[in-house]
Order: structure tokens, then sequence, then C-alpha cells
């Protein structure tokens, strides 16, 4: 069936007129009619009475009318829901990040998203680098937030922010080192200890988040290497930085796969990563 013979029957029933019929459809009126002839031609069945000034339906027109309208009804809702789509006003997101980086990066970025973007559906999936470039292979994330490591040179990356790890303690804290395990910036930090010999710790211990790092250094359980973007975005008092030693340096970054920087929500969401 011709969808657009039957779209010139439903607009000149509703009409009452195949002149206004045809406007709507931009098209002549011997194209409407000749349109709606061929209908029932294919169809075997009289669809309207044609008159000198007025159009009427027949029976089998009004039985074809109801099972046509809610067709078209489906067509313009699918027309609707294309169109939100490449305006990317619906549509789903899925974030992987640090579990560390939640309160510091994406709480901002993502209230703005959900302003600008409110029909979109977000998910936020927490894991270490390793298990958010696991997931972005698998196509389980379509952005990725971490601190930078070689792990994710393979994607397309892009720096947030960056800053510096400290050394942090407390005017209680014993003489033990926390710290995470190894990683660039604790291995380079092990080597400032050893060539700066008045700095002494009597022991270490590896915790698995900078944020059980901070709760112990609260504590006074020991001195904690810590990104500074966590001293910053913390409530905490009487906390200080340990000097004199090495302090190395970070990238906070998003990443992704080259295509996903095409798909109008993921560069949107990731524009708002950035600092003003």
């Amino acid at each position: 069936m011709n969808l657009t013979y039957l779209k010139y029957f439903i607009d000149t029933v509703n009409e009452c007129s195949i002149q206004k019929a045809a406007k709507l459809n931009f098209v002549s009126q011997p194209a409407v009619s000749q349109g709606i002839k061929k209908l029932e031609n294919e169809l075997e069945l009289d669809l309207l009475n044609h008159q000198r000034n007025s159009v009427n339906i027949t029976k089998d027109g009004k039985a074809l009318l109801k099972a046509a309208l809610p067709l078209f009804q489906s067509i313009k809702n699918y027309k609707t829901e294309v169109y939100k789509i490449k305006n990317h006003e619906i549509g789903e997101l899925t974030i992987g990040i640090s579990n560390s980086l939640v309160s510091y990066v994406l709480s901002s970025a993502l209230k703005k998203f959900s302003k600008a973007f409110p029909g979109v559906e977000v998910n936020i999936k927490v894991g270490k680098t390793n298990d958010q470039v696991g997931m972005l292979q698998k196509g389980e994330i379509d952005v990725g937030i971490t601190i930078n490591n070689e792990s994710v040179d393979q994607f397309y990356i892009k720096t947030i922010s960056k800053g510096r790890f400290i050394l942090v303690g407390n005017s209680s804290s014993q003489d033990r080192l926390i710290m995470t395990e190894d990683r660039p910036e604790t291995i380079l930090f092990r080597k400032s200890l050893v060539k700066n010999r008045k700095i002494i710790f009597d022991s270490e211990i590896q915790v698995e988040s900078w944020s059980t790092i901070l709760d112990l250094v609260e504590t006074g359980y020991g001195y904690g290497l810590l990104p500074d973007f966590m001293i910053k975005n913390t409530k905490l008092n009487n906390i200080s930085e340990k000097r004199k030693l090495q302090r190395p340096s970070y990238e906070i970054v998003y990443f992704a796969k080259e295509v996903s920087m095409n798909n109008g929500i993921v560069k949107s969401f990731c524009n708002l990563l950035h600092p003003n």
C-alpha cells in the first residue's frame, strides 16, 4: 500500500476537500484525486463519493480511516523521536569514573548536563582506571574519567585539570606512611624519600583508595600521599602538607573512543567537564 496515497485520502476526509488536501501535501488537486483513485483500485474498494462541491466518505472508507489513523500517529511519533535523537534531546550516557573523582569532577558537570539534556538517561559506573578501560573496550561505558596513565593512551584523551600529589598529616599523625598500591606517583615518591634521609617513617601501609587515606590521616594514623584536589575539596580541619619532598604531578582526564566523540550527547557532556 502506498502511504502517500493513503495520506492523501486521510487529509481529504479530514479537510472535507481535495483542494485543501493538495495544499497540505504541496501537490496539485489532480495528483491527490489520482492518488486516491489508485488507492481505491489497489484495495478494490470505493472510499469516497465525489460530488461537485463536497467529498463524502463511504462505509468502507470509514473503516479504512479508523485503521489508518493509528498508523500515521505512530509514524508521527517516530519522526518526533528521531528528531529528538538527532538533536540530542533523548538518549543514554554511561560514564565510568574513579571513586575519588566523583564529587570533585562529576557533580557540577552532571548538574549542568541534566538541566540541558533532561531527556538523556545517565548511568554511572565507578571503577579503577583498568576497570574503566575494560568497560570502554566492551562498549559498557561511553567515556571514562580518571588520573592519566599509560593504560588510556590508546583512546582519545583530554585533560580536565592538573595538580600535584602531596604528603599530608595532622598535628597528631604517627610516623606511618599511607599510600595506594604501586603507581607512577608512589614510585616517584619513594625515590624522593630515599634521597631525603631526614624524613623517615617507622612503617608503611597500602590501602585501596585515596578516600581511605584521607580518613586515616584525619584520625592521626599516619601521613598520606594524596592528590591536592582532595585537600582543596575537603572540609576537614587541622590537615597540612609535610614539605621538603618531591611532589609528583597528575592530570585528571576523560578518555573515550574516537568514534564516541562524534556522538553529540557524549561530546556535550565532555565539554562540560572543562573548567570555566
